[in-house]
């Protein structure tokens, strides 16, 4: 079936929310991730937004100034720590 992931989501949200949140936590978790965030999808928006501790807003902002890569994000919410942490 064409479409299936359009009109099917709602069906697949279980299995595939929990699918979901935990790829989006490990990335989130990886401070050199360059996974990104779907922000056209408002379920996948709302993941991201509680694996990285932060409001759905907060992220739509930081998508805005930085882009969609998790890397980027999480580097523009630290003020530019998150890439920095083994430098010295």
């Amino acid at each position: 079936m064409t479409g299936e992931t359009d009109t099917g989501a709602e069906d697949a949200a279980p299995e595939g929310a929990a699918a979901g949140q935990a790829s989006a936590q490990g990335a989130a978790e990886d401070a050199n991730s360059q996974a990104d965030v779907d922000v056209s999808d408002p379920a996948s928006l709302q993941r991201w937004a509680q694996a990285l501790g932060i409001p759905a807003e907060a992220l739509e902002g930081a998508v805005k100034a930085v882009g969609t890569r998790v890397d980027k994000i999480k580097d523009y919410l630290t003020g530019g720590i998150a890439g920095d942490q083994e430098g010295g």
